[in-house]
């Protein structure tokens, strides 16, 4: 039987990934004057991006750890989401860092 908390941090991998991508990425580019200082869906976006990665990060450890202690399957997907939540925390910190370097700069 696969562990559901193995899929589940897989999914919040997948989730930080496209969260940080969208946020910090495709949502300037789509509206081409955005403040990201007044912007309040980029503000939500500094405290949730590297929220939704820990979470995942938690919960993979904590399923790995569940899968080899039992007889559980989903090694994999809990491998997965924790390397798919730090790339989406990783890439969460480099934009935060890139706006509020560019928010300086202006």
């Amino acid at each position: 039987m696969k562990s559901k908390l193995a899929i589940s941090s897989f999914v919040i991998g997948l989730i930080a990934i496209a969260y940080s991508l969208l946020s910090y990425v495709l949502l300037p580019i789509l509206i081409p004057n955005l403040n990201p200082q007044l912007s309040e869906v980029v503000a939500y976006s500094f405290y949730a991006g590297p929220l939704i990665s820990v979470v995942g990060i938690i919960i993979g450890i904590i399923s790995l750890k569940k899968v080899k202690s039992g007889n559980l399957e989903g090694k994999n997907f809990a491998i997965l989401g924790i390397i798919f939540s730090i790339i989406g925390l990783f890439l969460s910190i480099v934009f935060i860092k890139i706006i509020f370097t560019k928010s300086i700069k202006s």
